[in-house]
């Protein structure tokens, strides 16, 4: 800026006062001071959501507690929008995957779940993010598609002793003699 100090606009990244300051904010609207009704309650919190997003823009907490705090109030398509927000934003970000992939397996929306766990091990592939795909495999989508995911975990550049031991266990879990056969030959690899 000519003859002025340049500002800096804000990082977006979080720290501990900050974030301190945005969850006193949260508790305080969330204790409902004003006895709201619930549309302009959520829509009270909706504001107060915005004007920590200016600010932390970048902090994967304000996405996921304040969509879970919609979740569990039952505000479901809401909790859904905060998440795909927080993914808009970072979408480096494995928690606001997951939390949007659990709220979408409860909802019987099997397909967009593994949508999202997919493109999270695109954005993000971490050892967690496999074993959480392949936890869903088991829950969601059987055996065969487990093992498949699997195989394909094994493949990647970030495979490690977590990944085989997950899944072993999920083998050793489903019981019997092939179960646990398999959780041996996975050990053994």
């Amino acid at each position: 800026a000519a003859g002025g100090s340049a500002r800096a606009l804000p990082s977006g990244l979080p720290t501990a006062p900050i974030l301190a300051g945005w969850r006193a904010l949260w508790s305080f609207e969330a204790a409902n001071p004003q006895e709201l009704e619930p549309p302009p309650y959520l829509a009270r919190m909706r504001f107060a959501l915005a004007q920590a997003a200016a600010v932390l823009w970048r902090a994967p907490q304000l996405w996921h507690e304040a969509a879970s705090w919609f979740a569990a109030r039952g505000e479901v398509d809401a909790a859904r929008e905060v998440w795909r927000r927080g993914i808009e934003v970072m979408p480096e970000q494995p928690l606001l995957y997951l939390g949007l992939s659990r709220i979408e397996e409860r909802l019987g929306r099997v397909a967009e779940a593994c949508e999202l766990l997919q493109r999270m091990l695109e954005a993000a592939p971490s050892p967690a993010g496999f074993v959480s795909r392949i936890d869903f495999a088991w829950r969601a989508q059987g055996v065969a598609e487990a093992r498949r995911v699997f195989a394909a975990a094994r493949r990647h550049p970030c495979c490690t002793w977590i990944i085989f031991a997950a899944s072993a266990r999920r083998e050793a879990l489903r019981g019997g003699e092939e179960g646990v056969a398999v959780a041996i030959r996975i050990f053994e690899l």
